[in-house]
């Protein structure tokens, strides 16, 4: 699932810049591949300042999520393969470095099949402390089998730093004129938005929110129960789409092409901030959530023989920083994605910066209602990719 926006770029220009400044060529070093303005710089360069003495550390980037998923693939392939008796280095440093960093982004999303593939390993307990500080739906989304499926009693596959919403993003022009805005996903289907909405091209978010319209689970395995009345709204929804997109739905709403889409927050609002005719609303019946989580490649498997090897020292205390209150607040601030730290906290309670953002943290309230998108039962999934080939090949 890509939650990427085409329109910024800036921000990870800086961020590159200051990863240089950064990496050392220490084979201690900490070794951490973050999703490109995921996470501030300046707090990269506070972390280096604050906790690194000896030590030293190393940070690059990549733009998409799929692009970390390969990295951690390549890593587990080149593990698994003999090493050359005469290794040749080259003194161009690549992002796509052959050793495994210690963390990497991961989207909540991609766990299960990270694990499933053996991408990822677990986090030993004492690794992660500081789970009291957060609501326990954190733990509950990354402690998983070995099959990747949520297991309360399960190991830590994953450490949340920063997390978004679904929400509905739209120009105000059009609606000005109609004399209402879009609030609910019920909104959706006003006849007069036939032909004007542009959707996520995946079928767990487009059916998770008409069954969230539905009142209904988004994560529901069994829907035998209502699926007549499952399939007529996804009919009727699909006629109000002029097209699906993962990558350009923000974009043909910049360029006039709809009145209306639908995006992660992490997305929509740097977009908003460029373009200033454009609004957005999260659905108070609630939504659909995403995670970015740092996880632990498991390419050096190999070399330690165990899949639950410690994190360093240094790695820990980088997990500990990111939950810090005001690194917390400032990552919130700077890269449109809230930590877990706020996800619960009523308005007041919030600190003074974060007051009255209710794009970034729409409340407790609507928190509560709203799911993160679970690993489905094989039958299940494949229930919901033949209802979305159904409905997208009907007229």
């Amino acid at each position: 699932m890509k939650r990427r926006s085409l329109l910024v770029a800036t921000a990870a220009l800086a961020t590159n810049a200051l990863l240089s400044a950064c990496s050392q060529t220490d084979t201690d070093a900490l070794k951490i591949e973050l999703l490109a303005n995921s996470f501030p710089p300046q707090l990269l360069r506070v972390f280096r300042q604050e906790l690194l003495t000896t030590q030293s550390c190393e940070f690059d980037s990549q733009e998409q999520m799929s692009e970390l998923y390969a990295q951690l693939q390549r890593w587990v392939k080149v593990s698994a393969e003999p090493s050359s008796r005469w290794p040749i280095r080259s003194p161009i440093r690549r992002s796509t470095t052959p050793t495994p960093a210690d963390l990497v982004t991961l989207g909540d999303y991609w766990l299960t099949s990270a694990i499933q593939q053996a991408l990822i390993r677990p986090f030993s307990a004492a690794q992660v402390q500081s789970w009291p500080e957060l609501s326990p739906r954190w733990s509950e989304l990354v402690k998983r089998d070995r099959q990747g499926y949520l297991a309360p009693a399960g190991e830590v596959w994953g450490v949340p730093y920063r997390w978004g919403s679904l929400a509905l993003v739209y120009r105000d022009r059009p609606f000005e004129s109609l004399g209402w805005q879009p609030q609910t996903w019920q909104d959706l289907w006003r006849p007069e938005l036939r032909g004007k909405i542009s959707l996520p091209n995946h079928p767990r978010i487009v059916i998770g929110l008409v069954l969230k319209q539905l009142a209904q689970s988004a994560n529901s395995s069994n829907f035998a129960a209502f699926l007549p009345q499952l399939t007529a709204s996804l009919q009727s929804l699909h006629r109000q789409v002029k097209f699906y997109s993962s990558n350009h739905a923000l974009q043909a709403l910049v360029s006039n092409d709809t009145w209306l889409a639908v995006g992660w927050t992490t997305d929509v609002l740097p977009v908003m901030q460029q373009y200033r005719q454009l609004r957005a609303a999260i659905p108070p019946s609630g939504t659909l959530l995403t995670a970015d989580v740092w996880v632990q490649p498991a390419g050096a498997i190999a070399e330690t023989g165990s899949d639950v090897s410690p994190l360093s020292d240094l790695g820990q205390q980088w997990l500990a920083f990111c939950w810090r209150a005001d690194v917390a607040t400032q990552l919130s601030l700077s890269t449109y994605g809230a930590s877990p730290r706020f996800a619960t906290r009523s308005d007041a309670s919030l600190p003074p910066a974060l007051r009255n953002h209710p794009l970034l943290l729409p409340g407790a309230d609507i928190f509560a209602k709203s799911e993160f998108l679970q690993p489905l039962p094989t039958d299940s999934e494949q229930a919901y990719a033949q209802l979305w080939a159904e409905i997208r090949q009907s007229s």
